[in-house]
């Protein structure tokens, strides 16, 4: 099945996991992306050291798209977006190359 999700995201099914705090990890991410879909990370009650590692995980588990999820309203949120902004990307057919790397989340 063909949308504009599956299209945007590279995916083969319309659909996603969202970034739900203490259930979207990393197996589960990585399972909803190995399956077609698109396993969204929920870095909300994670500290920036374990969304890296979460995200590590992740990339060890799947080549497939994924994305990260960041709750504003927790207080470790500035760090851990720019954690996932940080970390090496893999390159995606999403994101133009560019020299600077986005401010907000970054779909790998």
């Amino acid at each position: 099945m063909q949308t504009r999700i599956t299209r945007l995201f590279k995916i083969q099914h319309p659909i996603v996991l969202p970034g739900m705090s203490w259930i979207s990890k990393p197996k589960l991410v990585a399972a909803v992306s190995n399956a077609g879909g698109l396993g969204i990370l929920a870095s909300g009650p994670l500290s920036a050291v374990e969304t890296a590692a979460a995200i590590k995980e992740i990339r060890s588990l799947t080549d497939k798209p994924f994305g990260i999820g960041t709750t504003l309203m927790m207080p470790v949120s500035l760090v851990v977006e720019s954690v996932a902004v940080l970390l090496p990307p893999i390159p995606s057919p999403l994101r133009p190359p560019c020299s600077t790397p986005p401010l907000l989340l970054q779909v790998s």
